[in-house]
């Protein structure tokens, strides 16, 4: 598990025997972002998933060759079937990389923007790592929770909720890099993941943090059970109309797939697409919007609990166990006043504040118009 707390004066940090200036470039968070994706994010199956498709196209295939064998005629819809299923399996086998890179990319930029600064100094201790910045202090323990990574461009520290402390090689010394690697050993064999020697540059990094934020508004938001069964219910909702349109095509196919017989009946398609369909929304909208209520009231209170910020840069939220997320002014979409909270969002993400916890509501929204619309009028 995971630590995310404020930086604490040298009189109570205890003596760090060693540690080491960081940071991070765009091109490193892309690289280590893609490498998490391929070994437990959206690329981990991106090989089986075209193989599987391909394999579904060559049985159509073969239904193809054996029904002209029998009947002289060339079912074309199936043909066509397998045709667009083998092109967009190459498509996304293609897209899919460079997709992750890009959002790499975009992220690493907006949470500059917000004000994170991503330089620090790296501490490791007997039963944890550290990465101390301007934001706090970022603490992994050396337990069966955390995942260790090397290759020869970086060593990575990462925990189950997908937090992580990045260390590129040009900022390791060989010495730094034995230090670390004898800090992984600790770990479980099977939490260590060796993909080659880290190449060690001994660069000292330059810190280019941004100027000081100037905090706006800020409190430690605790939500009652029934507000977070509505959160959860929420960003189920958001995550299954985001992926939607890859729902619905894949219903469309296995309908085709499955209902078409000899081309003259629809109907069996309908049928199977709308099968799919509904299974899909049981599994990925109805059962976890279900859950919602039973995971908020076996919530703890630290489970119940985040840290909202505003500052002149953006909105910050700080989950204990899930670290943070800053969205600058720019990337905010709406600023929504609800019955009983305000909501902000971008895209399918959602941070809510109680009313309960804002004293002044008029300075709140004249707040909210000077940076967030003076943001976004530019």
């Amino acid at each position: 598990m995971e630590e995310y707390r404020n930086p604490i004066s040298s009189e109570e940090t205890p003596p760090a025997v060693n540690e080491w200036a960081i940071d991070l470039t765009r091109e490193e968070y892309i690289r280590y972002y893609t490498l998490f994706s391929k070994l437990s994010g959206p690329l981990r199956m991106q090989t089986v998933q075209l193989i599987i498709s391909m394999v579904f196209t060559l049985l159509l295939v073969g239904f193809c060759v054996f029904d002209f064998m029998q009947t002289g005629a060339i079912d074309w819809l199936f043909t066509l079937i397998g045709g667009v299923l083998l092109l967009a399996s190459f498509g996304l086998w293609w897209y899919a990389p460079r997709h992750v890179r890009k959002a790499a990319a975009k992220a690493y930029d907006e949470t500059l923007a917000g004000g994170y600064c991503y330089a620090g100094t790296l501490r490791v201790r007997d039963d944890r790592v550290e990465k101390e910045n301007v934001q706090g202090i970022h603490t992994i323990h050396l337990n069966g929770g955390t995942l260790f990574i090397e290759n020869p461009e970086m060593m990575v520290f990462l925990t189950a909720n997908r937090r992580s402390i990045v260390i590129p090689a040009r900022y390791l010394t060989a010495e730094a890099a034995s230090v670390i690697r004898a800090a992984a050993d600790k770990l479980p064999y099977r939490n260590r993941r060796f993909l080659g020697r880290v190449e060690p540059q001994g660069e000292t990094p330059v810190a280019a943090c941004p100027p000081e934020d100037t905090v706006l508004w800020e409190q430690t938001v605790r939500y009652e059970p029934a507000e977070l069964a509505d959160l959860i219910r929420h960003n189920a909702t958001q995550n299954f109309l985001k992926r939607l349109p890859f729902h619905s095509m894949m219903s469309a196919l296995f309908g085709f797939g499955l209902g078409w017989g000899d081309g003259t009946d629809i109907l069996p398609c309908i049928g199977w697409f709308i099968a799919f369909f509904a299974l899909t929304a049981l599994t990925n909208l109805v059962m976890p919007r279900n859950r919602a209520k039973m995971i908020a009231a076996q919530a703890d209170i630290a489970g119940r609990t985040v840290a909202i910020k505003l500052t002149d840069r953006g909105v910050w939220m700080t989950d204990p166990n899930k670290g943070f997320a800053v969205l600058p002014w720019s990337v905010i979409e709406h600023v929504i006043d609800r019955d009983t909270f305000v909501e902000i969002t971008r895209g399918p993400q959602s941070i809510r504040i109680p009313k309960r916890y804002i004293e002044d509501l008029s300075a709140f929204d004249t707040l909210i118009c000077t940076y967030w619309k003076k943001t976004n009028s530019k």
